[in-house]
């Protein structure tokens, strides 16, 4: 099992390289700015929250969500701080900071709440489809990641007692 789920690890950090790689984070953020559909704003809030969850008090329902924090989303997404925490997070290696329950918030209460059709997200732009591309990618990356530590441990803790 821990096989398995290392190799489909591995294939996800590829992913995630390929990101870095190829694709301007920043560019897309840009882009993103530019479409005049609030949405959006929330899609770079979940990005945020994903990133980097002990930067703010995130609220965990859309409705929650301030004016002022979705400014301040927009502000810290261009950030030193924000780009060192996002090139972490796309790193194999790299413990989350994203909590799973967090996860399934951001995924249950935003994510699914925002209600983005592919049609929609199409309408909104190139920029829309890779940022959403991207949230799928890294939330899967991440419960990876959270697995094959937990199969490591369990492992471990066989491995000495034999």
């Amino acid at each position: 099992m821990l096989d398995v789920k290392a190799r489909h690890l591995v294939a996800y950090a590829q992913l995630m390289m390929s990101y870095l790689q190829h694709m301007r984070f920043s560019q897309i953020v840009d882009e993103l700015l530019l479409v005049e559909d609030e949405r959006v704003k929330y899609l770079l809030y979940i990005c945020a929250f994903i990133v980097a969850p002990k930067e703010s008090n995130y609220a965990h329902r859309l409705q929650d969500i301030t004016p002022e924090q979705l400014q301040w989303c927009t502000e810290f997404i261009k950030s030193d701080t924000f780009k060192v925490k996002f090139q972490d997070v796309c790193q194999i290696d790299s413990i989350p900071e994203v909590s799973l329950q967090e996860m399934k918030v951001i995924k249950v209460q935003l994510i699914d709440e925002l209600n983005l059709t592919p049609d929609e997200v199409q309408t909104l732009g190139n920029a829309c489809t890779l940022m959403m591309t991207w949230l799928d990618a890294i939330l899967e990356f991440t419960i990876l990641k959270h697995e094959v530590t937990v199969l490591r441990l369990q492992s471990q803790k066989v491995i000495s007692k034999i």
